[in-house]
């Protein structure tokens, strides 16, 4: 009585697995064969293994379709060696094909398109059948036209049909290997019809829902599912594990790797899609059944060439109606979206298919427009990603950045997507895909000037660029290097590339579509030009950091520019206008932000004067001057400095600073105005007069125990600049080559005063003192 309320086991059922190659993992005989050795391996028999049409078969056949010449001739060149190179010469596959491409003369009307098309897939599955049996392993084949009946109305599948073929078959072979055609099917008048766009992956899902399969491996030539296209961004990552409801959301999209239909066989079914590449074995990426939790953006999809339509006056049952027939006709639409209070019904379709759809439309009665062509979707897609205020506020943030047609908000939980016009996609692509998945990029960096200083704080960035990237949590964006001829710009980034700089459109013209728009502009040349530019510059809403004192040495130029910049809430960084990177602008900020009231502020403003008259001793003065020049110690343009002009503005800056409006202004140029005048060639013209005039200068002041230094002095109301021959004993006279000094007094530094003493030229102080600004500016941003 007990043992026959025993609870015996239910016996094992065994649950196959489905495997499918597509045309690119079978394309030659050596393709095949890994194929082959990859069944072995990863597949148990009584498995089932869809397979597509070898190579780029069916794109012959439909070269053959359309009429190109020698299309037979070609398909024969191809199939008929690979079939000779796996098999042998005298295999009566063989004779079969043979057969069939004498049998396809006869199927040149458009009616009997599906049943030419079957051809590559029927070959397929025959050639891999027979190198299986080759290898001693029991093998077979089928026609899936045996196996897949579809409702031309519903789509729906005859799944009796299906199940009693596939019972017979497993009844008939169960240890054997089951290869099974891909793409095709019939309808329900028994004729040829193919399954679209990816459509042996749709027969590997369809047949692993009837087998209750636990697995399908998609194989293929790509590795899984990456954060993003890697053939547009190397850096896109492989991403391990995806939940279907992910992986639905990505198919909506237009994935090359995934397709709608691909998944829904398998939304009602425990059966994990395991996407694989051929030639690795390890596994890529698997898509199952199990969420998570956290709301993270897995990756970034990327739709190019679609046009934007707009269909007005139509009911939603209408509108319901032509996307339904666009599904017959093989036609994918994305951003679909009916607007009930202007019934109108907005979506995109591609570029390819644009004909077709008007000519639906023109059959529904119906008026549609194109609204934008060349149009790109750009889609973040994580489970319930549209329920993070973050990942939303970072989409929203990082794309005004850009020209956006529309956001776009599908029904799912799953997917934010942005479309916009294709010529700026890529640039959004990796903008975001470094905002999610590495470091967001900064605003845009615009580098003036490439000449010592500009070349130095280029490589300068280069050098120090992870360390700055970790520090900010931005990674560095240079957009743009230019100097007064040439320029290079790149908005995917410069750094990681050669500098080599062109003669092309001006650089603000390049880009153009930054105005409005945060972005930061480094003028590290001498131009009068540019810095008339400045307030247009900083009415664009764009920061703005000078090594050129022009604009902030001109009192009105400054004031507008500054009113500008703070309007639009930017920054206008001038530290190393003057003192190279010595803070000085910035210590006189902090005295007046303090309450402090400055008096005096004195000194050796110029680092290239210092450097000239530190090193000079008695030999040809002009020879110094080359060599500062040569260094990076001078301006451009040395007569800046030697005119004292340069000193004059970084004392009119200063003045501007410390809230002075001096009126008695004496100012003496090191040189005589005699020698500056006229062109450059003319002042090196002038090299003997010029080293006699400071040779003289220079033997006074060492017979009264002294040393020449050009000293500036700024009070409230005066301004004095010149050349004076000051005791050693003075500190100004102690200084070492090239260094500045700023005495500034003030209230409460009357007795004491603050001094500030260091390097105040050279290229690589300079460029350091810009690199500073820049840091402030991005730390701001």
């Amino acid at each position: 009585m007990v043992d026959s309320l025993k609870q015996h086991p239910r016996p094992h059922i065994q649950r196959h697995q489905v495997h499918k190659f597509g045309g690119s993992s079978l394309k030659n005989a050596s393709s095949v064969q890994l194929v082959a050795n990859r069944i072995q391996q990863f597949a148990q028999p009584g498995d089932f293994i869809v397979v597509s049409a070898n190579g780029k078969m069916t794109d012959m056949l439909f070269n053959l379709i359309n009429g190109e010449a020698k299309a037979e001739a070609r398909i024969s060149q191809y199939i008929m060696p690979l079939v000779s190179e796996l098999l042998g010469s005298d295999h009566d596959l063989l004779q079969s094909i043979s057969k069939d491409l004498n049998d396809i003369q006869s199927l040149h009307n458009i009616d009997n398109v599906n049943c030419l098309l079957a051809y590559g897939e029927l070959w397929s599955a025959q050639i891999l059948a027979a190198c299986l049996q080759q290898q001693s392993l029991q093998a077979d084949w089928l026609d899936a036209r045996h196996l897949f009946r579809i409702n031309d109305q519903d789509h729906s599948f005859d799944h009796h049909r299906l199940n009693s073929s596939l019972a017979r078959l497993k009844a008939k072979s169960p240890h054997a290997f089951h290869i099974i055609t891909g793409y095709i099917a019939t309808n329900q008048a028994g004729k040829t019809i193919t399954l679209g766009r990816n459509g042996s992956d749709y027969t590997a899902t369809l047949l692993a829902e009837a087998l209750h399969a636990t697995e399908v491996h998609l194989w293929t030539d790509v590795d899984g599912i990456y954060t993003a296209d890697p053939n547009v961004l190397p850096e896109a990552v492989k991403i391990s594990t995806l939940s279907l409801c992910e992986a639905q959301a990505l198919s909506e999209l237009g994935s090359n790797v995934l397709h709608q239909q691909t998944i829904s066989p398998l939304l009602n079914n425990p059966c994990n899609i395991i996407i694989r590449q051929t030639d690795k074995q390890h596994t890529g990426t698997t898509i199952s059944r199990h969420g998570h939790t956290e709301q993270q953006v897995k990756t970034i999809a990327s739709k190019h060439g679609l046009v934007l339509f707009n269909i007005n006056h139509l009911s939603e049952w209408e509108a319901k109606r032509f996307q339904t027939a666009l599904l017959a006709q093989h036609i994918y639409s994305y951003t679909n979206r009916f607007d009930k209070t202007q019934h109108a019904l907005h979506f995109c379709v591609a570029d390819s298919d644009a004909f077709v759809v008007n000519q639906l439309a023109k059959a529904h009665n119906l008026h549609i427009v194109q609204q934008a062509k060349q149009q790109s979707l750009i889609s973040l897609v994580g489970q319930n990603i549209r329920q993070s205020h973050d990942i939303l506020n970072t989409i929203l943030k990082r794309s005004a950045q850009f020209e956006i047609t529309t956001f776009y908000y599908p029904a799912n939980e799953h997917t934010l997507c942005v479309l916009l016009p294709e010529s700026n996609a890529n640039l959004l692509l990796r903008d975001l895909h470094h905002s999610f998945f590495g470091l967001p990029p900064s605003i845009p960096i615009i580098v003036l000037g490439h000449g010592n200083i500009g070349q130095t704080f280029v490589q300068l960035l280069k050098d120090k660029q992870q360390e700055i990237e970790t520090t900010l949590g931005q990674s560095l964006s240079l957009w743009a290097v230019a100097s007064s001829q040439k320029q290079q710009t790149d908005r995917s980034g410069l750094l990681n590339k050669t500098i080599e700089l062109s003669e092309g459109l001006p650089v603000f013209d390049v880009l153009a579509d930054l105005k409005g728009k945060a972005a930061v502009v480094i003028d590290l040349t001498a131009s009068e030009v540019l810095a008339q530019q400045y307030p247009e510059w900083a009415q664009s809403a764009w920061h703005i950091i000078s090594a050129n004192k022009v604009a902030a040495a001109d009192k009105e130029l400054a004031k507008e520019t500054q009113d500008w910049i703070h309007k639009n809430k930017r920054l206008w960084l001038k530290n190393t206008t003057v003192g190279a990177a010595l803070p000085i602008q910035s210590s006189i900020q902090k005295l007046k932000a303090s309450g402090d009231v400055i008096k005096r502020i004195s000194g050796v403003f110029s680092g290239s004067l210092s450097w000239l008259l530190n090193n000079y001793q008695g030999q040809d003065f002009t020879l110094w001057v080359k060599q500062a020049k040569d260094q990076g110690y001078s301006e451009p343009d040395p007569r800046d400095d030697l005119s004292g002009q340069d000193v004059y503005r970084k004392a009119l800056i200063l003045a501007q600073e410390a809230g002075f409006n001096p009126k008695h202004i004496q100012f003496e140029p090191l040189l005589p105005e005699s020698f500056l005048s006229g062109s450059l060639i003319d002042f090196w013209g002038l090299a003997d007069d010029i080293d006699h005039y400071v040779h003289a200068l220079w033997l006074q002041a060492q017979a009264e125990d002294k040393k020449l230094c050009y000293l500036a002095d700024i009070s409230a109301d005066t301004i004095n600049i010149s050349l004076q021959a000051l005791p050693l004993s003075h500190p100004a006279a102690q200084i070492q080559a090239s260094d500045n000094v700023f005495v500034v007094e003030s209230q409460n530094y009357s007795n004491n005063p603050l001094v500030i003493q260091g390097p105040g030229a050279g290229r690589e102080v300079t460029a350091a003192g810009v690199l500073n600004d820049l840091i402030d500016v991005l730390k701001a941003s």
